[in-house]
């Protein structure tokens, strides 16, 4: 009895030196303020409670159970206070300032931490609600780009893996969060070793706040009626106690009817010249991808997570180009047709377990998936003469493929040293293909063994990250006389210098290899032309790449840029080639026998408010190219430009993006980028949601994208898409996030999904 009546006075006690009625005034000019919030956060940065500011200016916090408290005073720029900071305020008031714009966006360290090997950012919800969802607004992470229409750069490199609470996400799953989940951005410019095993470059890791109850609702839709395109997707979440049950559907649709397929053929087979120009006509080209994934999580926060995600998808293409034939002074119709198809299963787990507090003796995480495809492929070339002299061209292909894959990975982590982290991990990856044909049926096994370890480690102002992965891989087909196997070392070394926040030099090294798909290596035909078909090369051998990149890196409230300077050696590089074969003018795949690459990659952000409210993006990527191999040695340069200038207000968005028409030279091939440009405007009535238009190509004519092969290659083949559809359409942008008590936005699996391959090839 005596300890309770003590533990009772020791709390009153607490209670009265802390707790308090405190006065908010916002200084200058000196008043106390109408309206507002204080939210409390505990040590894990979480949100756990809010207390109202009242029309006079007071506010009640509580005597003890947080550690920082953010004031959200009407009219006045936030700030977050301590605890401690709270605890020994010599009076009962507290001093905020007015809001300034500018302000808004002023990097401060509560924002921003350095926290060794990642940075972390928190995204004020005054920015978050400048944007139609939080995928959007990722945008506010210096050196992060999120184009309109999904798209993302970091630093101008596209190699990024989403994750949300330390696992694998989607873009999806980011378009349809609730801003009000999200805690904080953390970005890792050297991702941990599983992931440079899969080719990353860049980790952002989405951290959601725990505690969350209820459900989420969130629709976002990108959708042109005429011509019906469309990119939308909707997730619905629920969680109840440790649990949360998620469904995800993705959709894109495209039907195109005004496709044109221009091509100039100049060849010699059997001392016959072809000489043909044909000319397309309007015609229809279909695209259909639909998904749809259903998932099951048990979450103990800082003790265990368990995911079982079970999905599936379907893909369908149609293209019937009509073209108008001009040879040998006959002219005639031809039709180019193709038409393929796929079906998609997954199934995937996920576990994490936290050994000890705070990872006292490190964390492991495992990952097992299963993935099937059922494929299957038409295509044919026709040609009906005017002249009954002439012979009518009836060439046709048909197949199927079923793909089967397992995956599985384990990952353990040590508690953090004074030396840094350590990590070591194991990758497998199975994959069996079938491939059905009347002519040349054959299979494909296929086994990737990866294993390594990890190092990040800082002193002062310098870090560095050492990876090592030992990779195995086997390959067995039909097409093939004895198995392929190799064991490769793929070391990736990075060193960085950041002197201040403001700048940073980063050099790194990394060597890979990569094997060919069953898609590469298919040799079925695909006919082009009269006497010139397209098809892959079962003799390809896997690529070995090496890769040398210097990084200076610059930000500050007006400027965030960065160069990336490059040289690859890639000797075993895959591209295309034309050749001479028994029956006919071959293109096909080959492996050179030296590439090596030149390149510099520009991407900056001009900030001219200090803040992103008005930003102008720029990447520029430039490259000197080099290969060869016995029959032919090449010479280019690649050029490529996109620009994009977008103005965040409180309630409007607008957006305008250019891509320049570059050129992008590969093997015997050069390849125009083509032109396009669009522009959008978005209203915000209400926080969570946003309405929009987006003009596609304003008052342009056609949509146009080409390529050519250069002099010296027996074939002479210049083609060129033309899509009128493309231009000058307006699609509706819907964003709506509607959450129903608090969305518990946790984990979700992290597996590998395969390698994206369901064994179709087309040209």
């Amino acid at each position: 009895m005596r300890t309770n009546i003590l533990l009772l006075l020791l709390w009153l006690t607490s209670w009265f030196a802390v707790a308090g009625d405190y006065v908010i005034v916002c200084n200058p000019p000196g008043e106390t303020v109408k309206s507002g919030q204080c939210v409390l956060y505990n040590e894990t940065n979480d949100s756990i409670g809010i207390a109202d500011i009242n029309s006079i200016g007071h506010v009640l916090l509580p005597a003890f159970g947080y550690t920082a408290v953010e004031i959200k005073a009407d009219g006045c720029s936030s700030i977050l206070m301590s605890f401690s900071q709270i605890a020994n305020l010599k009076s009962d008031t507290i001093f905020v300032k007015p809001y300034v714009e500018l302000s808004e966006v002023i990097v401060t360290p509560d924002n921003v931490k350095d926290l060794g090997n990642r940075m972390s950012y928190r995204i004020p919800m005054a920015d978050m609600d400048r944007y139609s969802n939080f995928y959007q607004a990722l945008n506010e992470i210096p050196h992060l780009t999120i184009l309109p229409t999904g798209g993302a750069y970091y630093q101008g490199g596209d190699k990024i893996q989403f994750l949300l609470n330390g696992v694998a996400t989607t873009t999806a799953e980011l378009q349809t969060i609730s801003k009000e989940d999200i805690n904080n951005v953390e970005v890792y410019r050297n991702p941990p070793a599983k992931y440079i095993a899969q080719g990353i470059e860049t980790v952002i890791d989405v951290r959601t706040k725990s505690n969350l109850t209820g459900g989420n609702f969130g629709l976002n839709v990108d959708q042109a009626f005429y011509p019906v395109m469309g990119n939308n997707n909707a997730a619905l979440y629920y969680n109840y106690r440790r649990s949360r049950f998620s469904v995800i559907y993705t959709g894109f649709i495209q039907h195109l009817n005004k496709y044109q397929q221009n091509e100039k053929l100049e060849y010699e087979f059997d001392g016959v010249e072809y000489l043909k120009l044909k000319t397309g006509e309007d015609s229809p080209w279909h695209k259909d991808n639909h998904g749809v994934a259903f998932s099951f999580q048990n979450n103990k926060p800082d003790d265990y997570i368990y995911n079982l995600e079970v999905g599936c998808g379907w893909n369908q293409e149609k293209r019937n180009a009509k073209q108008n034939v001009v040879s040998d002074n006959y002219e005639f119709d031809a039709v180019n047709f193709l038409k393929t198809r796929y079906n998609r299963y997954t199934v995937a787990n996920y576990f994490e377990k936290h050994l000890g507090k705070q990872d006292k003796y490190g964390s492991i995480n495992a990952t097992l998936s299963y993935q099937h495809f059922d494929s299957r492929y038409n295509s044919s070339y026709q040609e009906f003469p005017v002249d009954e002299a002439q012979d009518i061209v009836n060439n046709s292909s048909a197949y199927k493929t079923r793909l089967d894959g397992v995956f599985a990975s384990v990952s353990y982590s040590f508690p953090r040293t004074k030396v840094g982290y350590f990590s070591i991990t194991a990758l497998d990856s199975y994959d069996y293909s079938q491939y059905a044909d009347s002519d040349t049926p054959f299979f494909q096994k296929t086994n990737t063994f990866t294993g390594g370890a990890s190092w990040f480690g800082f002193w002062k102002k310098i870090q560095w990250s050492a990876s090592m992965q030992i990779r195995a891989e086997y390959e067995l087909t039909t097409m093939l006389d004895k198995p392929y196997t190799t064991v490769v070392p793929s070391p990736d070394l990075q060193l960085r210098w950041r002197p201040n926040q403001s700048f940073s030099l980063t050099a790194n090294y990394s060597y890979s290899s990569n094997l060919p798909s069953i898609a590469e290596l298919s040799e079925t035909d695909q006919w082009l032309d009269t006497k010139l078909v397209y098809h892959g090369n079962a003799r390809l051998v896997a690529s070995k790449s090496h890769n040398i990149t210097l990084t200076p890196v610059y930000n500050n409230r007006y400027f965030a840029g960065s160069i990336d300077l490059i040289y690859v050696s890639n000797p075993d590089m895959i591209c295309s080639q034309y050749m001479l074969t028994e029956n006919y003018m071959l293109e096909t795949i080959v492996n050179l026998d030296s590439y090596r690459e030149f390149a510099a990659r520009l991407n900056f952000n001009i900030m001219p408010l200090g803040n992103n409210k008005l930003m102008f993006w720029n990447r520029i990527n430039y490259a000197d190219v080099r290969g060869k191999n016995p029959q032919y040695s090449w010479h280019g340069t690649r050029f490529q430009w996109m620009s994009m200038l977008a103005l965040n207000l409180t309630k409007w968005s607008f957006y305008a993006f250019y891509q320049y028409p570059g050129k992008v030279i590969v093997g015997q091939t050069v390849r125009p980028r083509g032109q396009a440009w669009y522009v959008s405007a978005s209203y915000r009535p209400i926080r969570d949601l946003s309405i929009g238009l987006k003009w596609f190509m304003p008052f342009g004519k056609q949509f146009k994208d080409s390529e050519y092969t250069i002099k010296g290659a027996p074939v002479f083949h210049e083609t060129s898409s033309i899509c009128k559809d493309y231009a000058n359409y307006v699609s509706l942008q819907l964003s709506w996030n509607i959450s129903f008590g608090r969305n518990q936005n946790r984990v979700k699996a992290n597996y590998y999904k395969g390698k994206d391959d369901a064994g179709i090839l087309t040209k």
